[in-house]
């Protein structure tokens, strides 16, 4: 008798028990291969070699993974990006993004965990694929001006982008600035930085490679 045909293999790095055997379900009922990333434990680096000798098609990956390890899930999309393998980031909060939105250009995706069930992830593996080494207008990276305004306890910097609305605050957090620049990260500073200025939302801006103003 031929063997049971299975569907794509999807990774699942999620460190809550409780959450992993509900994703499980999900993915079982999309006809696709679940293969549980458990106990992990490592850098983004190393995380991100484990899933990729797991021979998948598809990664999805909590932001959150207090219970695995000291990385985030958006370090390990970034790493699996790089090496051209389609991910997922995924969260239950709403406010994220500050904390990886200098790794938005490695992030194929993020969805709320909520959104994983109504998902095509076939369609969605295919098109993340397509897109390495072809990235959309949308994320595509130009040099502009950031103006700080706003450093909220220390951690946090608000700033614009006038080149891509002047009026909307964005915030990110002060990680994603290098470290010799930091003590230069105050309110009213200026500073350049590569952005996707077709961006359709700020849930999509990306801010990288900051830089402080070049001396004429």
């Amino acid at each position: 008798m031929a063997g049971k045909m299975e569907g794509p293999r999807v990774a699942l790095l999620e460190d809550q028990q409780t959450q992993r055997d509900e994703l499980v379900l999900v993915l079982k009922t999309k006809s696709l291969v679940p293969v549980s990333i458990e106990q992990a434990r490592g850098t983004s680096g190393e995380l991100a070699r484990e899933i990729e000798g797991r021979h998948v098609s598809l990664a999805l990956c909590d932001q959150n993974l207090y219970g695995m390890t000291n990385t985030t899930g958006a370090e390990v999309v970034a790493k699996l990006t790089d090496d051209h393998v389609p991910a997922i980031l995924y969260s239950e909060q709403k406010d994220e993004i500050p904390h990886f939105r200098h790794l938005l250009n490695r992030i194929p995706r993020f969805f709320d965990r909520d959104e994983i069930e109504k998902l095509d992830l076939k369609a969605e593996a295919v098109k993340i694929a397509s897109e390495f080494g072809n990235e959309p207008l949308e994320k595509r990276p130009y040099r502009t001006l950031l103006r700080i305004e706003d450093v909220i306890n220390g951690d946090t910097v608000a700033f614009l982008v006038p080149a891509w609305d002047g009026n909307q605050c964005i915030e990110m957090s002060m990680r994603g600035f290098p470290e010799r620049i930091r003590p230069k990260v105050i309110a009213g500073s200026r500073l350049f930085a590569k952005v996707n200025l077709h961006a359709l939302d700020k849930t999509h801006l990306f801010v990288t490679d900051v830089q402080e103003p070049r001396e004429s």
